[in-house]
């Protein structure tokens, strides 16, 4: 794959909102998208885009630290200073 058609390909990657490479690999079979044309063969190139990585990742849930709870009002309080 060229330079530029893989520049292109991750133009169209963004702009149809993080398209999978497959399904744009389909799109340019099936002639989907006017203006949508490469040649050779489409696949993912080797850098990812940070949107991609970030939409993958999983959230880290945290556990609550403070486990002795107040009985009665205004035994902890807690301000911003």
């Amino acid at each position: 794959m060229t330079r530029e058609n893989e520049r292109a390909l991750v133009r169209w990657h963004t702009r149809l909102g993080q398209l999978n490479y497959g399904a744009l690999q389909e799109m340019v079979k099936n002639e989907t998208v006017d203006g949508l044309e490469f040649t050779g063969s489409v696949c993912a190139p080797n850098d990812r885009c940070s949107t991609c990585i970030q939409s993958r990742m999983k959230r880290m849930s945290y556990k609550n630290l403070d486990t002795v709870r107040s009985t009665v009002p205004y035994q902890k309080l807690m301000s911003d200073m």
